[in-house]
């Protein structure tokens, strides 16, 4: 597991470890730069990369779009621990394997 407390530590992060990284979890609004102006910097590198944004504010018209062309996925907070291991289930594993399993909500 990699962390970043911002977007700009975020990318930079990323670049160091794009071998090593198989899905981004970002929240929508952070430092430096959000999680969407991350996502379009990352595609750059590694189009392929899922991507997860957490929000607890009103979904923007760009991330909602992005959504619904299936660029990314959004998880509204508050959220059950469930719901994002299931996200990452998704996006890493499909619906043959788990990933992650949650041991509570």
């Amino acid at each position: 597991t990699l962390m970043s407390t911002n977007g700009e530590q975020g990318l930079s992060t990323f670049k160091e470890n794009s071998s090593k990284i198989g899905l981004v979890i970002t929240d929508i609004r952070m430092p430096k730069f959000s999680g969407i102006e991350l996502y379009h910097k990352l595609m750059e590198i590694s189009p392929k990369t899922p991507v997860i944004c957490l929000t607890g504010y009103d979904i923007d018209r760009e991330a909602e779009s992005l959504c619904n062309e299936g660029k990314i996925k959004l998880l509204t907070k508050p959220f059950a621990l469930k719901e994002l291991v299931t996200l990452v289930n998704e996006e890493m594993g499909g619906e043959d394997k788990e990933f992650l399993q949650a041991s509570s909500d």
